[in-house]
């Protein structure tokens, strides 16, 4: 079975064609990748917040997976409104899809903290 060990969910700005790849390389034995798409065309800002409207949409129908967690694979799209936004964001995913969330930056910003990072060079 697919996911024995572990589900995850990915949104994805329709345009990316590389983290679906680069998750399958990635994970390990027993791990599947699932995707839900944001239609995305173009980059601004303006589309970054955009594509956020599809985040419910998409958090729903990866919940329906059963999967342990869900990604909001949009490093841009993640952090373009600030670390309240962030987290407003993780929060829509969970409410939608009924389980764990993380976004690109908030998983970036959890890594440095672990690290001991306080500021770049």
């Amino acid at each position: 079975m697919y996911g024995w060990r572990a589900r995850i969910g990915a949104i994805v700005p329709s345009t990316n064609t590389a983290v679906e790849s680069e998750f399958n390389t990635m994970k390990p034995e027993g791990v599947s990748i699932h995707a839900s798409r944001m239609v995305s065309l173009e980059n601004s800002v303006e589309i970054l917040f955009n594509l956020a409207k599809d985040t419910e949409r998409a958090s729903y129908e990866l919940g329906t997976t059963m999967c342990n967690t869900i990604v909001y694979a949009c490093t841009s799209g993640s952090f373009v409104g600030g670390p309240k936004w962030e987290q407003e964001l993780v929060e829509r995913m969970e409410k939608a899809s009924g389980t764990k969330a993380i976004t690109t930056s908030g998983a970036v910003v959890r890594a440095l903290k672990q690290l001991g990072v306080k500021k770049s060079v």
